[in-house]
């Protein structure tokens, strides 16, 4: 679990701060999973216990990011664009 994050302006983030935003990427991150849900934009072949693990998986994501564990690149992404607003771009 992290306990400070650097962001792409090479700030070091940690304590209160770290653990508000952590929790904003998280209710983000389910926030997401149930817009998916709801809109249903699965192709009509994917049963719905496949779209119910699916929407499991993003909420216990959501868990995961609210404890620290940042796990890919997008995790990263959204933590450093709550702290500073910025999105850097990945390739050159």
């Amino acid at each position: 679990m992290i306990k400070q994050f650097k962001t792409s302006t090479g700030e070091i983030v940690k304590g209160e701060r770290l653990i508000k935003a952590l929790n904003a990427v998280a209710d983000q991150w389910a926030q997401l999973g149930h817009d998916i849900r709801k809109e249903d934009l699965y192709a009509i072949h994917v049963a719905e216990q496949a779209k119910e693990d699916a929407l499991q998986k993003m909420l216990d994501q959501a868990e995961e990011i609210r404890a620290g564990k940042i796990t890919n690149l997008t995790f990263a992404q959204k933590l450093n664009y709550e702290l500073c607003g910025e999105c850097p771009a990945l390739l050159p």
